[in-house]
């Protein structure tokens, strides 16, 4: 576009041909960035409100299951593949749904199911990912900070942790949505709530 201007020519937007129109624009732009911020800020609230709430419930049974001999790292791990399974049982009616429109389109069982598997797969792997940046952030800062030891970075734990998550939550997805496969697809979008 840049290319086409003649010389003495310029680009006006709206902003710049009518300047009333140019303010009422900046004030919109600044009333819809504070609004997103108080979203996020309330969002944040939420979820901070509905954590502390779940800890305080499960604060028993981590207890019970620290008395027993488990470990804080077991009781994460417990508590994270619960995470995981929640999540993929609250979006399984939607996996349903989509799952039947595809069928109904002409997809076949194992294109679905291969849709499928590619989701949770990449979902795995950024989760992976995600984590394995984590912890060698928090190793990084414990390393040169508290215990003043110079930092070396491990290849292995992004590594472990990119398939790690790809194959764990891979298979977590496929197995807890597999009966989107199942149902016959008229009988799903006979159910489903418009």
């Amino acid at each position: 576009m840049e290319t086409q201007v003649e010389p003495g020519q310029q680009i006006q937007g709206i902003k710049e041909s009518r300047p009333e129109l140019r303010r009422a624009l900046e004030r919109s732009e600044q009333f819809l960035g504070l609004a997103a911020l108080v979203a996020v800020i309330l969002a944040g609230a939420a979820i901070a409100v509905a954590a502390h709430y779940f800890s305080q419930k499960q604060a028993d049974a981590a207890a019970v299951m620290r008395c027993l001999g488990a470990t804080q790292k077991l009781i994460l791990q417990i508590y994270l593949f619960r995470l995981i399974l929640l999540a993929i049982e609250a979006s399984h009616e939607e996996r349903l749904y989509e799952g039947a429109i595809l069928r109904t389109l002409g997809a076949t069982r194992r294109q679905v199911l291969l849709g499928l598997g590619a989701e949770f797969i990449t979902l795995g792997i950024l989760a992976g990912m995600l984590a394995a940046l984590t912890a060698s952030g928090i190793a990084y800062v414990l390393a040169e900070y508290i215990f003043e030891l110079p930092y070396h970075f491990n290849i292995w734990i992004a590594i472990i942790g990119i398939i790690g998550g790809g194959v764990g939550i891979g298979l977590a997805g496929i197995l807890g949505t597999y009966s989107i496969l199942q149902q016959p697809p008229s009988a799903i979008l006979q159910k489903a709530n418009f």
